[in-house]
């Protein structure tokens, strides 16, 4: 009777994108604080059907990253990027965007999300899509002029201590969206903070008294305490839950037109 072989340890190398993705890791900071918030996403289930019904491929990713510009654009003061004794309070919301199913290695970049309505940051995001797998092109090329990890964590740094770089390569703040799991809670990011959420799942709540099942979803704001206190985040995290809980989105939705080719 032969005996059966015991699975042998695969080794495998990094891709040129995920080498330069684990330098980035090793040089980004812990951070230094986190606030939590539930948020009812009754009306963002609302905007997300209506986005759907209009034939675009929408998540609540975009409803999240379109929430977060507009909180961040209406409270310019809540938040800042802090660059050695530098601090800019930025009046160009970029948005570095992760999340489940998406087909890249580095962070998205949503350019002037504040600008874009629900439906035009559904293009906008795919467009960012593009754009990332154009720069995972360019650091394939350029990870063999630079062969050792050392030499491009000095890069990174050189990169990460400028204003405008740190915006080109992951935003002005970063959002992530994991629908695997309820909490998600982001210990190194590229920004001087990250939103990140969990799944949306029906849950018990109470309302007026008596209890009534809505869709939930957990917030964590993470941030680097050099740029942002407890304070700040706290306040941009209730500015996010407006708009989400609001029937803003909503309204954006409804504007959302058939799907290009479709019949009136």
């Amino acid at each position: 009777m032969s005996s059966l072989s015991s699975p042998s340890d695969r080794f495998e190398a990094l891709s040129a994108a995920e080498r330069w993705m684990s330098d980035a890791r090793r040089i980004a900071e812990v951070p230094g604080g986190l606030v939590q918030s539930k948020i009812d996403m009754t009306h963002a289930k609302a905007s997300l059907q209506r986005l759907r019904d209009a034939g675009l491929p929408a998540t609540f990713a975009h409803l999240i990253v379109r929430a977060v510009a507009i909180a961040l654009a209406r409270n310019p003061n809540l938040y800042q990027t802090v660059c050695g004794y530098e601090r800019v309070v930025t009046a160009k919301v970029d948005i570095g965007l992760s999340m489940t199913g998406l087909d890249a290695t580095i962070p998205l970049v949503v350019s002037d999300a504040d600008q874009k309505t629900l439906p035009a940051l559904v293009g906008a995001v795919e467009d960012a899509i593009e754009a990332a797998r154009s720069r995972e092109a360019r650091l394939r090329r350029l990870v063999w002029r630079l062969p050792f990890g050392f030499l491009r964590r000095w890069l990174l740094r050189r990169w990460y201590a400028t204003f405008s770089s740190r915006r080109r390569l992951a935003g002005t703040l970063e959002v992530t969206c994991d629908s695997n799991a309820d909490v998600v809670v982001p210990l190194r990011f590229y920004t001087d903070a990250v939103i990140a959420a969990g799944r949306v799942r029906d849950a018990v709540v109470v309302l007026d008294g008596e209890p009534t099942i809505r869709p939930m979803a957990w917030l964590t704001l993470c941030v680097d305490h050099v740029a942002m206190d407890g304070m700040r985040g706290a306040a941009l995290m209730r500015a996010v839950k407006e708009v989400l809980e609001g029937e803003e989105l909503i309204a954006e939705a409804g504007g959302a037109g058939p799907p290009e080719g479709a019949q009136a």
